[in-house]
């Protein structure tokens, strides 16, 4: 009776894969796998935001405005964005160098009677080729600060061989008001245009004496605090500014579109 008895407990135990408790070591090998994946996920995720390197390739894809506000996530991200060179560039908080150079191409009018030229086209040179040969029809490939400034004129540089001649010019506005209050804003140490402009003028749209041109240029690497200074300056003296008639202009310097600058010329 005895060996039955022990004949029957081996069957059952072997039944049940030698676990007199399968169901509870199921669950707590379920249990285990469980917390190991969440734990190897947590490792890739240190890896990637806690390596600098990754971290700010990352952070090199956000928008210029979602790139500033990235900086309130963490202290992390904040040390990272603020001492990355690449970051600040994008940032407009250092400058950069040019990310090419244009040269204005013409070609004589078509009426016999006529030694007019016109444009055609603006064609990539070298910087070589753009410091040996300076010129009114030279220009730098550059970039506006978009979360500041946008384009009066349509963006891209095909409307620009159309309408070109010596004071070729891209002409930008404020995107909205900037306020007077806040003269510490992270927004005032912003430069104008990537690389900085050296030849910046304002437009003043005056309520009490029309539009007015400042052809005292801005210096060289003029930020936004400039750019806004001269605003509040006049308004300081008992002018009234309409901003809807105010603007910026800089020359010497193109904004291509994404797409244009993979190009080698660009036609009218």
């Amino acid at each position: 009776m005895a060996v039955a008895k022990r004949s029957s407990s081996l069957v059952e135990k072997r039944c049940n894969g030698g676990d007199p408790q399968p169901q509870k070591r199921r669950k707590t090998d379920a249990i285990r796998s469980i917390t190991t994946r969440s734990m190897t996920r947590a490792s890739v995720h240190n890896a990637v935001f806690l390596t600098t390197e990754l971290l700010e390739h990352i952070l090199s894809y956000l928008p210029m405005k979602d790139l500033l506000l990235a900086q309130r996530a963490s202290p992390k991200w904040r040390a990272v964005i603020s001492q990355s060179k690449q970051l600040q560039q994008a940032l407009f908080f250092l400058p950069r160098e040019a990310d090419g150079h244009w040269e204005l191409l013409f070609e004589p009018c078509s009426s016999a009677t006529s030694a007019a030229t016109h444009p055609v086209k603006l064609e990539r040179v070298t910087q070589d080729e753009y410091e040996k040969r300076p010129g009114s029809f030279m220009y730098r490939s550059g970039s506006l600060n978009s979360m500041i400034f946008r384009h009066l004129l349509d963006s891209g540089l095909s409307r620009l061989v159309d309408r070109a001649e010596d004071s070729a010019c891209e002409v930008f506005e404020f995107c909205a008001r900037l306020s007077s209050t806040q003269p510490n804003a992270s927004w005032r140490k912003m430069l104008v245009t990537q690389p900085p402009s050296d030849e910046l003028y304002t437009h003043y749209g005056y309520a009490n004496r029309g539009l007015v041109t400042e052809y005292d240029p801005f210096p060289a690497g003029a930020t936004v605090a400039d750019a806004i200074g001269r605003i509040e300056k006049a308004e300081a003296e008992g002018d009234t500014v309409k901003w809807e008639q105010h603007f910026l202009s800089t020359r010497g310097m193109l904004f291509p579109s994404d797409e244009e600058a993979r190009m080698s010329s660009v036609a009218a």
